[in-house]
């Protein structure tokens, strides 16, 4: 009975792996990577030994490209975007960060709602962080069809804006103001 190479092992292990965890991720959360690999596949240790013909002289032997594969697999193994989990975490991440700022529950509406956002204003300026606060001070916006209501979410914005502007001014009129008084009294 012929002995199990650790290397071979390793190889097959990996590439498992490696291919289970993609076939776990939903079609529309794959990376382009993720969707090359699902397209192309990843060799085996059949394909790569075919590519090493007796007598034939490559650059690399057969346990070195079979090494580099190897290393490749690892990379994709511990690579977050790769697995289901991992890109839970970085959904996680990503929601505890924004939730530092603002309130936002679900980060998929949260991001067609920016998104949108960035497509009605074009290349003028809008802050981004103006309308992440509105997102965050009307949570209905999240509670209902963002596609749906769009009408209604830009009209409340675009009030939301003004009201901004205003209570800024009348801020700055008030400073204005008290720097005024300051001036004549000569303090």
């Amino acid at each position: 009975m012929a002995q199990s190479n650790p290397t071979h092992a390793e190889f097959t292990r990996l590439r498992s792996i490696v291919l289970k965890r993609l076939k776990r991720i939903k079609p529309d959360k794959l990376s382009r990577e993720a969707r090359e690999i699902l397209k192309y596949g990843l060799p085996t240790i059949k394909d790569i030994r075919a590519r090493h013909p007796p007598g034939k002289v490559r650059a690399l032997s057969f346990e070195e490209e079979l090494q580099q594969y190897i290393e490749y697999f690892r990379y994709l193994y511990n690579k977050p975007t790769l697995s289901a989990s991992g890109q839970k975490t970085i959904v996680d991440k990503r929601l505890e960060t924004l939730n530092l700022h603002y309130i936002v529950n679900d980060l998929g509406k949260f991001g067609m709602y920016m998104e949108k956002i960035r497509e009605f204003y074009g290349t003028s300026k809008v802050a981004s962080a103006e309308a992440a606060e509105y997102y965050s001070n009307n949570p209905q916006i999240e509670e209902g069809d963002i596609k749906a209501n769009w009408d209604k979410i830009m009209q409340g914005f675009d009030q939301y804006r003004e009201s901004e502007r205003k209570r800024l001014s009348d801020i700055l009129a008030q400073a204005a103001e008290v720097l005024r008084n300051r001036l004549l009294l000569g303090e």
